[in-house]
């Protein structure tokens, strides 16, 4: 009887049910139940794992892939070449216009000098700090005044560095925009670049005598009377 019970309780333990006794109800083994659940989870772990591994493995081949690729192709090309310095750069009056800014164009055949080069990207880019950079001081002066001329720009022409310049940058844009505001700006009262003498051309030009009354001690040949002649000569204004 003893060892009966002993079998029971072994096949009890594997989930094993006896033939039913008909004079014995059957008992649940839940215990068996539970053990049988536990392998199954254990099965259907191993190709959920086997499968993360492969992606795990396949995202690092392809990561490693790119990345010798991107290097390889960096080291094929090697360093680009600097750019053509051109107004996207910023700080046109300090960075660029420094001493030695050039040199590299200069090497490369893109200008004669450095002074060129400065000079050309003053008028190519419209900017008069690119002028700062340029030695020759006539140079740079016309630089400065070709800028100024150009587009009517009087501030420019107040960084010219003599007086008799600036007067005439000033008396060049006032006549091109008639503007007889400009002629006060002028230190000079008399000569050819002088104050009088730009309101007389404007009026002259403008046909409008009543601009010749702005004049002040106005001496020879630049006086009130001929500046009223000429403007009348020229045609009263309608």
């Amino acid at each position: 009887m003893k060892k009966e019970t002993r079998i029971e309780k072994r096949l009890d333990d594997l989930g094993v049910l006896p033939e039913p006794d008909p004079d014995k109800p059957i008992r649940p083994t839940i215990k068996g139940e539970q053990k049988l659940h536990h392998v199954m989870d254990h099965k259907m772990m191993i190709p959920i794992l086997a499968i993360i591994g492969i992606l795990v493995i396949a995202i690092g081949i392809y990561s490693y892939m790119n990345t010798s690729e991107e290097v390889y192709i960096e080291a094929a090309a090697g360093p680009a070449p600097p750019s053509r310095p051109d107004m996207t750069e910023a700080g046109a009056g300090g960075t660029m216009a420094r001493p030695g800014y050039c040199t590299q164009y200069v090497s490369q055949g893109e200008y004669g000098s450095e002074d060129d080069c400065f000079a050309a990207l003053a008028e190519k880019n419209t900017n008069p700090d690119y002028c700062l950079g340029i030695v020759d001081t006539q140079m740079k002066d016309d630089c400065l005044n070709w800028i100024a001329e150009e587009f009517l720009d009087i501030d420019t022409c107040f960084r010219l560095g003599l007086a008799a310049d600036i007067d005439e940058c000033l008396f060049n844009i006032a006549l091109d925009t008639s503007d007889m505001e400009i002629c006060f700006e002028m230190t000079s009262g008399d000569g050819e670049f002088s104050e009088n003498h730009c309101l007389f051309k404007i009026a002259e030009k403008d046909r409008d005598p009543e601009v010749c009354g702005f004049m002040v001690e106005a001496e020879e040949p630049y006086t009130q009377e001929r500046c009223v002649s000429a403007a009348k000569a020229a045609g009263v204004r309608t």
